[in-house]
């Protein structure tokens, strides 16, 4: 120690001028004998011993000349051996009967020992006194850095932090030759004492000076992981009520170089609060993204992570990166409890999120959530007409007529259905449809019949019911249903009604079929000539040429009828082929085209499976002219 130095000093001197005859003729031999015995026993370490023979020096020799050094050293030998008691006495009497240039040493040091004695035993009131007193007695020491920072220390130890930023802060801010000496005692201390006491006590301002410091030379502070982030807690906190948002920024960047083995989510957590609440703008908190996105993989309270994943949710929604968004949607989801207002109305922005991008089976899952959740879903259009395409789109119909049209808000007799609602009952028809439910079909297309007044809607469900009719076992009593609604609501004598039946030539079949097995030929034939100048797939063509052909046939039109039977017997595709060849027989034998008899019986032999007509059609074929 330093005052060791001090008195192994003092006392070489001492002996020199004993020795050099100084004192010779004013100390007796009994006097310097005992003196040297004490003192080597102290320069050697044995304070028990030297005391004692201190004490007896003092006994003996009370009024030497050597007694002021004496007691010096007994009270140096009191302080090493811990008792306090004795070397406050023995302070009192020395700093009273001797200067501090007969002592050697300054009295302002031998209090802080006396101090530093007070504290090892754990008395810190004491210690307390003792470097108050040594501040207002000797203010102009070269000690007293040292005893404000030993105050400091106590103050901080009993959590008066106020008090110890009191006696810390002439050593912050200490200049010149007191800064030399602040250094030597250990600034790294200083500053810490002053960062956290100033954070304790709310100087904010004060104490992010001082934190700001200790990050300037981090590396020298032996901090353990969890001492850093709670240094780091305090240093974002500070910064946030100095709205110091670089210095936030700097700390999460160091945080985040963490390895997730020390990282205390915890701490991140409430550091990341406090900086978004910073950042009040959302396109001033996007740097912050990385830190959210790591902290939310920890295990945290389930409030705080639902925080995080909507500032998270929001980032990837301004940027518009829908594969984030979709991520984030789907993890604050698993967050939330079923029927929570905030997860409805999250699984709302991913159901139109996912049908947006086309991921319909996603739209479907998404829906069925919503469907158990949310008690206004089939309420709102916007909600389920998604969920509702989407299962159109991936062919659940099981589903989709469990839902349509029972689930959907009533039709107002009044108010014809929107668009969106039509394409609804068109699917679920349809679905029933597929699902072998003819006659469920049937009964519900023409339910919602009466509800649209539209023609082309109105004709559209027609054609429906039409497809549904093929495989209806009421397939009658359903065709006849739609030929009385085309032939009372569509002639074609309307040009409005003509342009309307270009999409649907099936219906205008549908009825000249009618007038032609009720042989009402010379009504069906303005229909069927028309259907004749339409763009018609095979299957209708075919049959559209032939009624045409056979209804001017019975009209006894064989100019007519001839070129459609010709046309259909020259069409190897025809279902029609047989019956219009069995038509130009009779046509030819009127005319004797033996020729083209003989072709069309060979043909006729070929398709014929019947073995008597057969015969009938071979032996015409032998009665032919040769």
């Amino acid at each position: 120690m330093r005052w060791r130095l001090v008195l192994f000093l003092s006392c070489s001197l001492f002996c020199i001028s004993i020795w050099g005859g100084g004192w010779f003729h004013s100390v007796s031999a009994d006097e310097y004998d005992d003196a040297r015995v004490a003192f080597g026993a102290f320069e050697d370490g044995l304070y028990d011993f030297a005391g004692q023979e201190l004490e007896r020096f003092l006994k003996n020799h009370s009024t030497s000349k050597m007694v002021g050094r004496v007691r010096l050293t007994l009270l140096l030998c009191a302080l090493e051996l811990g008792d306090c008691g004795r070397a406050a006495e023995l302070f009192h009497v020395v700093r009273k009967s001797s200067t501090p240039a007969e002592l050697g040493i300054e009295p302002a040091r031998l209090q802080l020992q006396l101090a530093f004695c007070r504290l090892a035993q754990g008395n810190r009131a004491e210690a307390r006194r003792c470097l108050h007193e040594l501040l207002e007695e000797y203010a102009e020491s070269a000690s007293v850095p040292e005893a404000r920072l030993a105050l400091a220390r106590i103050y901080f130890a009993d959590q008066d932090f106020a008090a110890a930023n009191r006696e810390i802060t002439p050593l912050v801010e200490s200049v010149g030759a007191e800064q030399k000496r602040v250094e030597a005692l250990g600034r790294h201390e200083i500053n810490w004492i002053a960062a956290f006491s100033r954070y304790q006590i709310q100087d904010y301002p004060g104490g992010l000076a001082a934190q700001q410091s200790i990050l300037a030379r981090l590396d020298d502070y032996a901090f353990s992981p969890v001492e850093l982030q709670e240094f780091f807690v305090m240093v974002i906190d500070s910064a946030g009520h100095c709205r110091a948002q670089p210095t936030v920024k700097t700390i999460l960047e160091l945080w985040l170089q963490l390895p997730d083995g020390i990282l205390l989510p915890d701490k991140l957590s409430a550091a990341l609060q406090e900086a978004l609440r910073l950042e009040p703008e959302l396109g001033q908190a996007v740097w912050l993204e990385p830190a959210l996105v790591r902290v939310v993989k920890f295990s945290l309270p389930v409030a705080e992570k639902i925080i995080f994943y909507r500032y998270l949710i929001e980032m990837a929604r301004q940027r518009q990166d829908e594969d984030v968004l979709c991520r984030r949607l789907n993890e604050i989801l698993s967050l939330l409890p079923s029927s929570h207002q905030q997860r409805i109305a999250y699984l709302r922005s991913l159901l139109w999120l996912e049908y947006r991008r086309q991921h319909l089976s996603e739209v479907v899952k998404v829906g069925r959530n919503l469907v158990d959740e949310d008690k206004n879903f089939w309420r709102e259009e916007l909600v389920f007409a998604p969920y509702l395409n989407a299962l159109a789109a991936v062919g659940d119909c099981a589903e989709f007529v469990r839902y349509v049209p029972s689930a959907l808000p009533p039709v107002s007799p009044e108010q014809e259905p929107d668009p969106t609602r039509f394409g609804f009952d068109l699917t679920a028809g349809r679905c029933l449809r597929k699902m072998g439910r003819e006659r469920d079909a049937a009964v519900f297309f023409r339910s919602i019949y009466k509800y649209y007044s539209s023609p082309r809607k109105r004709l559209q469900l027609l054609s429906e019911l039409y497809l549904v009719a093929a495989a209806d076992g009421a397939r009658l009593e359903t065709e006849d249903w739609i030929r009385t609604e085309v032939k009372a609501h569509f002639p074609l004598d309307r040009r409005e009604n003509e342009e309307l039946l270009r999409s649907y030539p099936e219906l205008v079949l549908l009825v000249a079929e009618q007038f032609f097995r009720e042989k009402a030929y010379a009504q069906a034939q303005p229909s069927l000539l028309w259907l004749e100048t339409l763009s018609l797939g095979p299957e209708l063509v075919d049959r559209v040429t032939f009624f045409l052909a056979e209804s001017f046939h019975r009209s006894q039109e064989s100019g007519e009828a001839w070129p459609r039977y010709l046309a259909l017997y020259k069409n190897n595709e025809s279902n029609f082929r047989y019956l219009a060849a069995l038509r130009l027989v009779t046509y030819y034998e009127g005319q004797g085209e033996t020729v083209e008899l003989a072709k069309l019986y060979r043909d006729l032999l070929a398709w014929e499976k019947d073995p008597l007509v057969a015969r009938e059609f071979k032996r015409k074929l032998k009665a032919l002219p040769q």
